[in-house]
């Protein structure tokens, strides 16, 4: 890759062929070193764009490379709503009923819809009192009339304004429901089904097949009507924060209140770059069906990425760890830590992980193990200059190890991490300035347990970062009053 300098080169070089040009390169002349300077940066970010994409198909650095290419692998661009359990008070003498599919605001302005319908006791029972099971969704409806018909036609869907999400979506052709298909897999000709994709602007579309050779087309003029589940994805209200109804019914309905009362299931953002980046590694043949899952590893990150650590092995792996045992046959063992603001239970999580094996490949018995935690030992001794403050330096080293390899960190995740010595060097000297100091110096130790089991947890605390700090009266190579202390 070249620079501006290496560019900058060229041009002196050329210039002091000519008599003229040599003239206003030596006297620094802006009409002539200007434009030279801007085209030699113009090139510079070219050559560095040419090298970026010359690693672009191993590395895949860009996000929108990693965006693309989770669109070609089917990955969606969809939340999951939080459902939550909401206590109800009526002070009424008179029971309220509260129907299935009416709506509640919480204190945002967010909408839920309840689930199933629930009879609130007159005051005199019961303390008047009931729970709501609501979910935090709303429904849109778009509607198409077909101005063109060809195969496998796609229609953008509109994206929500209100920074929400897309979460579920239901499409009627004609007044005809149609289900969902992946890719079209296992589909017949003419059967009414549609599929959903996304681009790497995270636009997402709903495509039709075509009917003498797979699934359905549609027809010009045809109506089609969208109605998309919106939400607003890992969210948590307040315990006792108050909810309203929508619009009220009847007289009663004014005198219940609303309130939160637990999270019943936490809701689920769209995955971030850096999940999507890691999923893309995976084959284009391992999505979601069991033939092709091998260990279960991407299924599992894709649908359980918010947990701090979380790793799935086979029997082979197993029996590598700990030996031979019957019992192992035919067993897909897991591991999991929940984050540090978990708002669901260890068991409700391994329920859902046993759920979303057995749906993949219900052949397999699932086995839970405890994650074995081993803090990674990490110790930093450096000389900076006095003009640095040293507990400033002291939190910022902390800091960026901690974002790098701490419990909630993405590289730390899939577990069995390799801290290496000079990627926390590298790491200390790009991110913290007083590191960067040229006359600075730097050491660092890293110290790994020799733990190879597959549940193994590594990660930095602020209890294993030890910190030694020497503050010296060299010159400082930032210029300005007050940073050239000499001791």
């Amino acid at each position: 890759m070249y620079t501006k300098e290496d560019f900058m080169k060229a041009v002196e070089e050329e210039a002091l062929k000519n008599e003229l040009t040599a003239a206003l390169f030596h006297a620094g002349d802006p009409r002539f070193m200007q434009m030279q300077g801007s085209i030699a940066q113009m090139l510079a970010m070219y050559s560095q764009q040419i090298e970026v994409a010359m690693q672009e198909p191993f590395l895949k650095s860009r996000d929108a490379t990693v965006l693309a290419d989770a669109a070609m692998k089917g990955l969606i661009f969809t939340a999951k709503p939080a459902t939550v359990r909401i206590k109800a008070i009526n002070n009424s003498n008179m029971p309220v009923r509260i129907g299935a599919g009416r709506y509640l605001f919480d204190a945002s302005g967010r909408m839920y819809h309840v689930d199933s319908p629930v009879t609130i006791p007159e005051a005199e029972r019961n303390n008047g009192e009931a729970e709501i099971i609501a979910t935090q969704l709303q429904f849109t409806q778009q509607s198409y009339h077909l101005p063109e018909s060809y195969p496998f036609y796609a229609l953008e869907l509109e994206s929500p304004k209100d920074g929400s999400y897309i979460s579920t979506l239901q499409v009627r052709v004609n007044g005809e429901i149609f289900d969902p298909c992946f890719k079209f897999n296992g589909v017949s000709a003419g059967e009414k089904v549609f599929h959903i994709e996304s681009d790497e602007y995270k636009r997402l579309y709903v495509k039709f097949g075509e009917s003498s050779v797979v699934g359905w087309q549609p027809s010009v003029n045809d109506e089609i009507v969208i109605e998309c589940g919106q939400c607003f994805g890992d969210i948590s209200p307040e315990l006792g924060s108050a909810f309203s109804l929508q619009y009220i019914q009847v007289n009663e309905e004014n005198e219940v209140k609303f309130e939160m009362k637990a999270l019943e299931k936490a809701g689920q953002n769209p995955l971030d770059i850096a999940t999507l980046r890691d999923l893309c590694a995976y084959p284009s043949t391992y999505d979601d069906n069991a033939v092709f899952l091998g260990e279960f590893d991407k299924l599992l990150r894709k649908k359980f990425s918010y947990l701090a650590f979380l790793t799935v092995w086979n029997e082979q792996i197993e029996e590598k760890a700990r030996g031979v045992n019957i019992n192992n046959v035919n067993t897909l063992f897991y591991s999991f830590s929940l984050p540090d603001n978990a708002r669901e239970t260890k068991e409700a999580v391994k329920k859902q992980i046993s759920l979303a094996i057995a749906a993949a490949d219900d052949s397999y018995k699932t086995k839970f193990v405890e994650p074995v935690i081993e803090k990674i030992q990490c110790t930093v001794s450096a000389t900076i200059a006095m003009a640095y403050d040293s507990a400033q330096v002291r939190a910022q080293i902390v800091d960026v190890l901690l974002r790098m390899y701490g419990k909630n960190a993405f590289s730390t995740k899939q577990g069995k991490i390799v801290v290496k010595n000079k990627d926390v060097f590298n790491l200390l000297s790009q991110e913290v300035p007083a590191l960067m100091d040229k006359r600075s110096d730097l050491n660092v130790t890293v110290t790994v347990g020799g733990n190879r089991t597959p549940e193994i947890f590594r990660y930095m605390d602020a209890n294993s970062i030890h910190i030694n700090l020497t503050s010296e009266g060299y010159e400082s190579s930032v210029w300005g009053g007050g940073y050239n202390s000499l001791g």
